[in-house]
């Protein structure tokens, strides 16, 4: 991490404006693959953006409203309703079912508010 001029440690970095947590083994509900990226100094693994849409918007209001975590969700819909991300969005709905999470309804509420905002359909009030 001090080769790619990372702050923090020895476990949670700060790298070129993203935090990145080396925390052990990734717990996930999304059934989706991880995405390897070839870095130069290495393989990483990333989340499934089905999981972290889910994680991100339920942080945005649990335990309290934390406006950075929503800013993230929102970023992430817009890119997936754009098209410049595969999401999943059957799989959305049902990481956002379990238990663990329980905000299918909030991720469908921020999910249409974006794509109001584009101007085009949300892809969760479709069955």
């Amino acid at each position: 991490m001090g080769r790619l001029g990372g702050q923090g440690g020895p476990r949670n970095w700060k790298v070129a404006g993203t935090f990145v947590d080396i925390l052990g083994e990734l717990e996930t509900a999304a059934l989706t693959p991880l995405r390897r990226v070839n870095g130069p100094f290495g393989d990483y693994l990333v989340i499934q953006p089905e999981d972290l849409l889910v994680e991100r918007v339920l942080v945005s209001v649990y335990p309290q409203t934390y406006p950075p975590a929503r800013e993230t969700a929102r970023k992430l819909i817009a890119v997936a309703l754009r098209r410049g991300l595969d999401l999943d969005w059957q799989e959305v709905k049902r990481v956002a079912r379990l238990p663990a999470y329980d905000n299918l309804e909030e991720v469908a509420g921020l999910t249409r508010e974006v794509a109001h905002e584009l101007r085009t359909t949300s892809p969760l009030d479709s069955d």
